[in-house]
């Protein structure tokens, strides 16, 4: 880091202006690096348990509502998986924020029709939040 020394004169004013913004950007600089250096990335929280949050993305995959490859639905699913791990956490057993960690157990359960009553109550339980959204928005 560089000292600021006052200035004597006036004239001294813009080489010392210099030097600060210039130690303002090296700052800047070196803690975005130690930022992201030490791999703090905050995550999406959800109030979702994990299975209901892979299907909520299921429906949105299969809907083709959201994609990442429209054509192949292998490279779909399997980006999908690895965009979930690496930005959403879910509403764990211990009342606590979860990583998602191996998501594709989820995403075999949510494309098998052995899991279809989880599936229909969970469609229900988001047509039930979206038609009380839906009632509130209405009243205005």
């Amino acid at each position: 880091m560089m000292s600021l020394e006052e200035p004597r004169t006036t004239d001294e004013l813009p080489r010392i202006l210099t030097k600060l913004s210039d130690e303002v950007k090296f700052i800047r600089k070196h803690m975005l690096r130690d930022l992201t250096a030490s791999g703090k990335k905050s995550k999406c929280g959800s109030k979702l348990r994990k299975n209901e949050l892979i299907l909520f993305f299921n429906v949105l995959m299969e809907e083709q509502i959201l994609f990442f490859d429209e054509v192949h639905s292998e490279s779909n699913r399997m980006l999908f998986q690895k965009f979930i791990q690496k930005n959403f956490t879910y509403w764990g057993d211990s009342g606590v924020q979860t990583n998602v960690n191996n998501p594709s157990r989820q995403f075999s359960e949510a494309k098998g029709f052995v899991y279809r009553d989880k599936q229909i109550r969970f469609l229900d339980k988001m047509i039930h939040i979206f038609t009380e959204r839906k009632a509130r928005i209405s009243k205005d």
